[in-house]
């Protein structure tokens, strides 16, 4: 089964955003929680600290995907 990226494809999406997540889970997951610690505490550089290498790594899936 050959399987190629297909940007117009919900599916292609999908798989490839949970075989990315699957590999940077435990990075994925820590921002995740320091967001959501950091919008509970309203800490401006809190979340800044933590979105933007979130930001990151989508920007990562996003420019695989499209490869």
């Amino acid at each position: 089964m050959d399987f190629s990226f297909n940007p117009t494809e919900l599916g292609s999406w999908i798989f490839y955003i949970i075989v990315f997540s699957m590999i940077y889970w435990p990075v994925v997951a820590a921002m995740c929680v320091g967001l959501i610690v950091a919008a509970v505490l309203r800490k401006r550089w809190f979340i800044i600290i933590f979105a933007v290498p979130l930001a990151l790594i989508a920007l990562s899936f996003i420019t695989l995907m499209l490869m």
